[in-house]
């Protein structure tokens, strides 16, 4: 390998953890806030089944975007716990189409 090719792959590399900290960022911020403010001001009721399964489905879908490493370089995703909440609390119309949407 020579120099030139490894100075090209480490950059790669540099700008793909850059952006993955801005996405870990983008997801974690957010729901920190979201949190926050709901303490505060008392928690909103979403009555709508469909609506709250909505708000399963983009936390599933951000939660799958940030890798977990595991061993020798596996990466896992965390959606899979998530969507059995999901499975155990609507009905199975209601979770398959959280697993559809969220894939």
């Amino acid at each position: 390998m020579t120099d030139q090719h490894v100075g090209v792959v480490a950059r790669a590399r540099s700008k793909k953890g850059w952006l993955l900290t801005l996405l870990e960022l983008g997801v974690v911020v957010p729901t920190l806030a979201w949190i926050i403010l709901g303490l505060a001001n008392g928690w909103p009721s979403i009555e709508d089944e469909w609506t709250q399964i909505l708000v399963w489905v983009l936390l599933i879908a951000l939660v799958e975007l940030m890798p977990v490493p595991m061993w020798r370089g596996t990466h896992i995703g965390m959606g899979f716990p998530l969507l059995m909440v999901v499975a155990f609390t609507y009905n199975p119309v209601a979770a398959a189409a959280a697993a559809l949407l969220a894939a």
